[in-house]
């Protein structure tokens, strides 16, 4: 079961940009008080999985491979979709890449950047530091934690 498993989250890692694009695309179509765009998408994208799903792993005798392709296929499916309908929406990208303006961007996020990091840091020695007392020490700080 352990080869299996891998070799299929080795592969449908492959797909984790697009879910992070189609993710991000959903909340600005929210933020346009549309959410039937995505919705009609990603039944598409199901659809398609559908279509794939069996026709990978059994017509084509590609077993969990096959099931692993099928869903990268669909979330890719998904996120061009998704992408192209924004392009028509809004523009993408400047016509110039020197009129990005980061500065903006760096002085409302560095506070926000800063705080972040430092829970995560906080986070991690705390969590480093509960592991080495041993596997109770960690087991109250997991609850804890999750609290």
């Amino acid at each position: 079961m352990y080869a299996s498993a891998r070799l299929f989250l080795s592969l449908r890692a492959l797909g984790a940009p697009a879910n992070v694009i189609m993710l991000a695309v959903q909340g600005i179509f929210r933020g346009f008080k549309d959410t039937k765009t995505p919705v009609l998408f990603i039944g598409l994208g199901n659809v398609s999985a559908v279509v794939l799903l069996p026709l990978l792993i059994y017509g084509f005798k590609l077993g969990i491979t096959g099931a692993a392709i099928s869903t990268v296929a669909s979330q890719y499916i998904i996120a061009i979709l998704l992408m192209w309908s924004l392009g028509k929406r809004a523009v993408l990208l400047p016509p110039r890449m020197d009129q990005l303006e980061f500065g903006g961007y760096l002085k409302s996020g560095g506070m926000l950047l800063g705080r972040t990091l430092s829970i995560l840091l906080t986070m991690t020695i705390g969590t480093s530091m509960a592991a080495r007392q041993g596997p109770t020490a960690m087991a109250a700080h997991q609850i804890c934690f999750l609290k």
